[in-house]
């Protein structure tokens, strides 16, 4: 960020008034001004910036998101924040009317060229506020889009104002420096570069002037990943971030330097009206032509894994070839495939259009004509027993069809324009138009009306008029004839419509749904076990568990879990990403959550922003945005949690006897499900295939950790410090020191540092332990002072949530008496100390003593101050890689 004198430097150049330069330190100071808002058709993001140094809210991942990416990697610009302030417009709207609205800008840049702010929109919503609001909204001579209110206003500021396209994102660019991100936040100088890395890559590169990066990965004469892009951000090879996507190994080229790259462009340039032989120049559609080792034939079908295709030098053989991917890619690359003229292409793709469209009896019967013309007929053909005349007869049609289409075959398909025949309503028109208008007045609207009745509305309007009314079962037609997705949701509504909601058709490829390499995107979500628990003793029924899940999206591995009595808060998200980073050093880049209470507190936002993750929401109701978790939800419950004892199943509590209740049946402890499940992850969850991937869990972790590096330089040590780090705080953040100590949450807390000179009185960091509520930190002499309460040695037994429960409790005795509850801890440890007390919090302490072996394993484990696990028995069993994978995984590094 800039200095005080850099800035004032550049409103010196770009000669900004004294007004504005109030208004614009004050933006810098205070933005942004409003939250950004979570729907259901936007995907907000929290933007952990490295050029800013702190998290910024993008509204949408397509358009703001991409603009923060841009701009935290471009180096004109110099700061740039989000929700800045409001601006007033003036404009003249559709109505002729002038109108004054308050607008908030998306962004407000700071570079080195001007001031500017910025409104992000997709290209389909600009084209649609330009009809709308043609004064606000124009594109120019240049295609580029405007905002003439906007810029008036901006102009008062000496800024700029742009409105940003969704079309000016270059994904690509943007993929590659996602990809590049935890190379690129540490210096140059700590990057690991194996010691001989570089001379084999320049050796190589002097040899060819350019080459894949699969190439130099794979090999006798390899490098390791990490060097590779070390070697790439560092400046020492050149790599083009516009152009090429350093995730397709395959495609993605490096040069020596940058005039080898410039030479290759201009090569490729020069070769645009060349053909090249190649599957690349060859779309497989039926009716396209193509030439087979100097032959020509013709696609007549087109396969999930080939195409087949008959010789056009004679189309009345019967000879039809099945041609793989396989066999297509070798042809294409020895150069005896090579695709045909492009005025075909037109009349193909019609043919395509029209297949597209066809009923399956269509093509069946079609398919026997042709097997009569030009094939064996199978002795099931019906058709095969047709005269002659019939045969001259589709004979003429596939020879029509040739000339008209390219394509003889659809000439045999009965009905191909779906013009034979009368379609319209044998009905009176004025029932006809009834029925229609009853169908949208009565039908589609929330009255969720059925069709009977709706059918006896529109009869008593037939009748009103003298006019017949269509049957019952000419009206149900009609209304199938209308089902859509928008009609569900006039019925039911947005949420109960979305499983009919059609897809959204991406037309440009922007970046890997579920990311391209591990920890790139990871998903967090809990959900609760349908099983029965008994504590230790076995006397006691326990109340439900929780499963908090950590998923890698690109690998589906599973990076952490965590089990808990409590229901979803901060504190499971703490634990899980805790586990996380105790196993892997690290967590996904981005973190996919939904619009649960615990994933929007401060707590969490702090956490990923400490842990340099961005954060991105669900889409409101979006449920099949969380497909890979919930997925796994299902998988573990299928495979495992539903074959346990005292499993619950989703049984009807009406149909249930004793000899088949689950809480009777109940054997299994916390502590025995949490090595169980851990084992299952890792044994047979992990090791076997998924059928989307097409291998294991384990195996495209492992791969992708090869592939796109284990960076190592990025990872975070699991130390105490880190643990007192993802400690909660109060709301403020800080307290100030006094006789008595910090007070956090009702308590004070001391520590001997507190005594040192210019401590008394200062405020400082602090952070509580939400599993010992007698232990606090603060930050104290450059380094974290683990505080103790006044009453430690009763507030040591105790969870945050018990005090919780202890507090209100407190304060609904002090309601219901007309009193005014003062909490304090004298107060907490006297009720504490209570029978009252034993009774109101039994079962949370049953439940937080059950799991505090656990908590403590994954608290403790790896700390620098601990040296020694207390809990051996739980030092390996929470989820992590085995350790003959991680043998696997780490032989490379």
């Amino acid at each position: 960020m800039l200095q005080e004198n850099e800035l004032e430097d550049l409103f010196d150049i770009h000669k900004i008034t004294p007004e504005a330069r109030a208004r614009l330190r004050w933006i810098r100071e205070n933005a942004p001004i409003r939250s950004v808002n979570t729907g259901i058709k936007n995907t907000p993001c929290r933007f952990c910036s490295r050029k800013m140094g702190f998290v910024l809210e993008a509204e949408a991942f397509n358009t703001e998101y991409a603009a923060f990416e841009e701009y935290d990697n471009n180096d004109a610009v110099l700061e740039f924040y989000s929700q800045p302030c409001k601006l007033r417009i003036t404009y003249t709207n559709a109505n002729g009317k002038a109108v004054h609205p308050d607008i908030t800008p998306d962004i407000f840049q700071v570079c080195r060229d001007y001031f500017a702010f910025v409104e992000c929109k997709t290209e389909e919503e600009l084209l649609k506020l330009a009809e709308a609001q043609p004064n606000r909204y124009q594109l120019d001579g240049q295609g580029r889009w405007r905002s003439p209110p906007g810029e008036a206003a901006a102009e008062k500021l000496g800024c700029r104002f742009i409105v940003r396209s969704s079309t000016e994102s270059n994904w690509i660019a943007l993929e590659n420096y996602e990809f590049f991100a935890d190379y690129l936040m540490v210096d140059p100088q700590n990057l690991r570069i194996a010691p001989d890395a570089q001379s084999k890559v320049e050796k190589r590169l002097e040899i060819n002037s350019w080459l894949r990066v699969s190439e130099l990965l794979e090999g006798e004469d390899s490098v390791d990943s990490d060097s590779l892009y070390a070697l790439i951000v560092t400046k020492k090879i050149y790599f083009d971030f516009l152009k090429n996507r350093i995730s397709d190994p395959d495609k993605a080229l490096l040069f020596a330097n940058a005039i080898n790259a410039e030479a290759y462009q201009l090569v490729a340039r020069a070769s645009v009206g060349l053909r090249t032989p190649g599957i690349s120049g060859f779309k497989a559609i039926p009716g396209r032509s193509f030439s087979w080792d100097g032959r020509p034939w013709r696609v007549v079908n087109v396969g999930d894994h080939g195409i087949s295709a008959m010789p056009m030098t004679d189309e009345n053989s019967p000879i039809i070839v099945e041609l793989n991917e396989d066999q297509l890619t070798e042809l294409a690359r020895t150069g005896k495939l090579v695709p045909g003229n492009d005025d075909e292409d037109e009349r193909a793709t019609f043919v395509a259009e029209i297949l597209k469209t066809i009923p399956t009896s269509r093509l069946k019967t079609a398919n026997h004509c042709f097997q009569i013309l030009f094939g064996t007929p199978d002795k099931n053909n019906p058709l095969i027993n047709r005269s002659e005349r019939a045969r001259a007869y589709w004979l003429a049609k596939y020879r029509a069809a040739e000339q008209k289409y390219g394509n003889g075959y659809v000439g045999l398909i009965p009905n191909l324009t779906g013009t034979q025949g009368n379609h319209k309503p044998k009905c009176d028109p004025r029932a006809y138009e009834l029925a229609i208008n009853a169908y949208k007045n009565y039908w589609e609207n929330d009255a969720q009306r059925s069709a009977v009745l709706c059918h006896g509305m529109y009869a008593n309007d037939c009748e009103a008029e003298g006019v017949t009314p269509v049957s019952l079962k000419t009206f149900q037609k009609i209304i199938k004839q209308h089902e859509s997705h928008a009609q569900t949701k006039k019925r039911v509504g947005e949420k109960a419509a979305y499983n009919d909601e059609p897809s959204y058709l991406v037309l440009e490829y922007t970046t890997p749904r579920h990311g391209n390499r591990p920890f790139h995107i990871g998903h967090i979500d809990h959900s609760p076990l349908p099983i029965k628990i008994k504590d230790k003793s076995g006397k006691y029924l326990l109340e439900t568990v929780w499963l908090t899940l950590l998923v890698d999206a690109y690998s589906r591995y599973v990076l952490a879990i965590y089990l808990s009595f409590d229901p979803p808060s901060y504190r499971s998200c703490r634990m899980v990403i805790r586990e996380c980073v105790k196993r892997h050093g690290r967590i996904p880049h981005f973190t996919v959550v939904d619009n649960a209470s615990e994933f929007n507190s401060t707590y969490f936002e702090k956490l990923l922003g400490l842990l340099k993750s961005h954060k991105k929401w669900r889409p409101k109701s979006k449920a099949k945005f969380g497909a890979v978790i919930e997925r796994l939800f299902g998988t573990t419950f299928e495979q495992f949690i539903s074959n346990l004892a005292g499993a619950t199943n989703d049984m009807n509590p009406r149909s249930v006897g004793a000899d088949v209740d689950p809480t009777l049946k109940a054997i299994w402890t916390y502590e025995r499900l949490v090595l169980r499940l851990n084992s299952y992850f890792n044994d047979i969850y992990h090791r076997n295939v998924h059928t989307t991937l097409g291998e294991s869990p384990a195996s495209a972790f492992i791969n992708g950790m090869k592939a796109f590096g284990a960076r190592q330089h990025a990872l975070f040590a699991y130390n105490e410090d880190f643990i007192v780090e993802t400690c909660p705080s109060t709301s403020k953040g800080d307290a100030k020191v006094g006789p008595q100590g910090v007070k956090i949450n009702y308590l004070w807390y001391r520590c001997t540092a507190m005594d040192a000179p210019g401590v008394l009185r200062s405020r400082v960091d602090v952070r509580y332990d939400p599993d010992n509520y007698a232990i606090a930190y603060a930050y104290i002499q450059g380094c974290w002072q683990k505080c103790f309460s006044d009453y430690y040695s009763i507030f040591q037994q105790y969870t945050e949530r018990q005090i919780r429960i202890a507090t209100n409790h407190l304060r609904l005795k002090a309601k219901f008496t007309g009193t005014t509850a003062s909490i304090n801890a004298k107060t907490l440890a006297s009720f504490l100390q209570s029978a009252e007390a034993e009774e109101v919090l039994h079962m949370q302490r049953l439940q937080d003593q059950e799991s505090a072996t656990i908590r403590a394993a994954t608290n403790l484990k790896g700390s620098t101050r601990q040296e020694k696990s207390e809990f051996p028995e739980f030092a390996e069993t929470s989820i992590g890689i085995s350790p003959d994978i991680q043998a696997e995984l780490l032989e490379d590094f």
